[in-house]
Parts: structure tokens; sequence; C-alpha cells
């Protein structure tokens, strides 16, 4: 897991791990994931579909107004109070570089939640809410734009009750999960 930089690439390649890339913006994902597969094909490395893993954020409801208005509270009270860090936390001087370190305050989604706008949050995170037709062509589309296989997601935001996790779980089970599968077609 990294933040898109060129350095945790790297790691990735030395160790043939796979690789994620968490709240950084999804063109910085891609051109992540696209550098692996260079490095790892100079290396005589093909990357597998399950190399690459998407962290999504996802809640269904049986219509996309209905999922909106009952995760997006949930969703941005996770970044405006629980994933409240200050960035000079989140990136302590030598754990990225400098380079890295200026992408990544200067994307005001990511430096600032508290200031940005729901529509910010999702133009460049992996959030995907709504109905499950709408959770999985999201979902499905992300994941043959990246090449992966492999989906990890959170399905339960800040403080959400307990009865809307299991609402999304179950519907995410039954109904997302068997579309995602007819949808897409990486290869494992």
């Amino acid at each position: 897991m990294g933040g898109g930089s060129p350095e945790t690439v790297d790691v990735a390649v030395e160790f043939d791990a796979g690789y994620s890339v968490v709240f950084t913006p999804i063109p910085v994902q891609l051109r992540a994931f696209a550098d692996l597969r260079e490095k790892c094909a100079a290396r005589g490395r093909e990357l597998a579909g399950e190399d690459i893993m998407l962290t999504v954020m996802a809640y269904v409801a049986d219509t996309d107004a209905e999922a909106e208005r009952e995760g997006r509270p949930y969703m941005e009270r996770f970044f405006s109070w629980f994933h409240r860090v200050p960035p000079k936390y989140m990136t302590p001087p030598g754990y990225v570089t400098r380079a890295n370190f200026e992408r990544l305050a200067s994307t005001r989604a990511l430096a600032d939640a508290q200031e940005s706008s729901w529509e910010d949050m999702r133009a460049i995170g992996r959030i995907a809410i709504g109905s499950p037709d709408t959770v999985a062509e999201t979902i499905s589309h992300w994941a043959r734009e990246a090449g992966s296989s492999r989906i990890m997601l959170n399905m339960t935001h800040a403080n959400m009750p307990e009865e809307m996790t299991v609402k999304n779980l179950t519907l995410f089970a039954s109904e997302v999960i068997p579309r995602i599968r007819t949808r897409t077609a990486v290869a494992p």
C-alpha cells in the first residue's frame, strides 16, 4: 500500500509485491499502476489483475437518491472528522520525498477535507455510492481502467449505525458482487 510515489512503486517492484494506493486522486493511482507495470516488465515480471488493488469506499441502497441521502453524511464525516489529520503528521519528514509531499499537500480534497466539497471528494476518490447497478458499474469501470481484479472495500463510514452497515454489506453481497462478476473481464 502506498501513496502513488515512485519510491513506494519501487519497493513493490523490488519485493515482487502487489500494490494499492489509498486516499490519492484517481489519475495519480493510474499513473502509479502504469509505472508499476512498466518497472515489473523491465524486470521480466508480468502483473496479474490481483497484483493491482483498488481501495473503494462504498454505500449501497435501493436507489441512487436513497444511497446518497443515507450514506453521504457518514462519508463526509469520515473525511472531515474521523480522518482529520494535519498533513504534517500524515507525511512527516523522511516519510515521503519533497516532490511527493508537495503533490499530496496540493490536492485540496485530501490536504484539507474540511474545506473540500462532496463533489471534490467524489471527483478524485474512489467513492462508489448508489443503487446496486450504479455501484457495480462504477467499481467495474474502475477495475477495468486499472487492470485490477482485487477490490478492498470500506463499507462502514465514520459513526455509521450498525443497522446501516448491515444493510450496506447485505445489499453489496447479494446485489453488487454478482453484477461486478458479470461486468469485469480482468484476469485474476
